[in-house]
């Protein structure tokens, strides 16, 4: 099994948001018609999560951060033992799982 994290960037015009406030659903409608360079559309969104999820040279890559298609190094909080324990174990506890289970940082 393996597990990878994917972003699939700013992608406005999806139903994500269906559960936020209002003043943050209509600025992302905003976002959505307005033409700007850092939005994606849903296609190209999904062009990095289909990859990590079915790309065969990926079949072994376990632990990776996907952004534009391509693996990267993440955010620098994610390499801070001591936030990724801390996510870990409330991460844990609101499944009901003792978090002592199988804790090992991959890098």
């Amino acid at each position: 099994m393996t597990a990878n994290a994917v972003d699939p960037g700013f992608v406005p015009s999806t139903a994500l948001s269906r559960g936020a406030s209002l003043r943050s659903r209509l600025t992302l409608r905003l976002f959505a018609r307005l033409p700007l360079p850092f939005t994606k559309s849903v296609e190209e969104g999904a062009r990095t999560v289909i990859r990590a999820a079915t790309d065969p040279e990926l079949e072994d890559v376990t632990g990776a951060y996907f952004s534009d298609g391509e693996p990267t190094r993440s955010a620098p909080e994610s390499y801070d033992e001591r936030i990724r324990r801390r996510l870990w174990d409330v991460s844990a506890g609101l499944v009901g799982v003792s978090p002592d289970g199988a804790f090992e940082p991959n890098e």
